[in-house]
């Protein structure tokens, strides 16, 4: 009769056994710790959703209930967005400004000075320009305002509107 011990035979496939165990050990902790970043990460984002909509909803309530004219106008001179305050002061609805040219609304004479300051304002030249302008009202009578603008541009310091 010819035996072997059990540890003999069995030796190299209880290491391998260990082995694959001890992988697979691994293995399923690098994937909980990978799900566990990626709902971190889910969370994290829908704070950021979250902070974006009230951020958004805060903008958009102040923009149309401020007590002065807002509008923003596009770097070609356009309008983009007019705030109820500036559709009551020139008379006209916000679908009738909206595309309109800018200077369409300024009186014929306070026109001259508009592109030597819009050039500063796009160069960073000046931070903004303040100036009693006349505004053409949709009857045709002249307003006077006071009247400040800016440039606001994104995170790269591109300009991408102007703010009046």
């Amino acid at each position: 009769a010819v035996g072997a011990a059990e540890q003999e035979v069995l030796g190299n496939l209880i290491r391998r056994h260990n082995r694959d165990y001890l992988v697979a050990l691994l293995l399923t902790m690098v994937i909980l710790m990978f799900n566990a970043a990626l709902l971190m990460a889910i969370r994290r984002q829908e704070r950021s959703a979250i902070e974006l909509a009230t951020s958004e909803a805060r903008f958009r309530s102040t923009f149309e209930q401020a007590a002065i004219g807002i509008c923003h106008s596009s770097l070609e001179r356009r309008f983009l967005a007019v705030n109820r305050t500036f559709c009551d002061m020139l008379g006209y609805t916000r679908e009738e400004l909206i595309g309109k040219p800018v200077w369409e609304i300024i009186h014929h004479d306070d026109r001259g000075d508009e592109p030597l300051f819009r050039d500063k304002l796009l160069s960073g030249e000046l931070e903004s320009h303040a100036a009693e302008k006349r505004y053409v009202r949709k009857d045709g009578r002249v307003i006077w305002v006071n009247r400040t603008i800016s440039v606001v541009r994104d995170h790269a310091g591109e300009p991408l509107y102007f703010l009046r």
